[in-house]
C-alpha cells in the first residue's frame, strides 16, 4: 500500500508550526541577566520602624549569583560576599555567612521585591530594589 500526501502546503505549514513552537519552547530555559549593581530598601515587620537601605552587586553566570552586599544600617560590614540563585522570576540572595537573606520574585528587567529574613535577631520584613547600572 502507498500512502500519498496530497496537500503538500498544508503538511509543510504543519512542520513549520511545530518547529517555531519547539524553537519557543527551547527559548524559555534561557534566564535573563540580572547582573549589575541593584540599590534596594527594607522595612522591618517586627521592629517598629525600622527601616533602612542596601546594595547588592549581582554577578549573574546562568541561574546563579555571587557579588557583594552591603546592608549598613543593620550590619557593620559593608562589602561582604554574595550568593544566591534566580529560577524563572524567583530570585534569592543574602551574604555567604548567612546572616540575611533577601527572597522575592523579579518583577521586571530592573524592578525586584520580597522578604527578607535576619535570622540572629529574629527579625524579617519587605524589600524592593531597582537596578541602578
Amino acid at each position: 500500500m502507498k500512502m500519498q500526501i496530497k496537500n503538500t502546503p498544508s503538511v509543510f505549514l504543519l512542520a513549520s508550526v511545530i518547529f517555531l513552537a519547539t524553537s519557543v519552547a527551547l527559548g524559555e530555559d534561557k534566564v535573563a541577566n540580572y547582573s549589575g549593581t541593584w540599590d534596594g530598601n527594607w522595612t522591618s515587620e517586627t521592629t517598629a520602624e525600622a527601616e533602612g537601605t542596601f546594595i547588592a552587586k549581582i554577578i549573574q553566570k546562568g541561574s546563579t549569583l555571587t557579588g557583594t552586599l552591603a546592608v549598613p544600617d543593620i550590619l557593620e560590614k559593608t562589602n561582604m560576599p554574595l550568593k544566591g540563585s534566580i529560577s524563572g522570576n524567583k530570585i534569592t540572595f543574602g551574604d555567604v555567612a548567612g546572616v540575611i537573606t533577601f527572597k522575592g520574585n523579579i518583577t521586571s528587567e530592573s524592578e525586584l521585591s520580597g522578604k527578607y529574613e535576619y535570622p540572629m535577631l529574629g527579625d524579617y520584613g519587605n524589600w524592593q530594589a531597582r537596578k541602578s547600572k
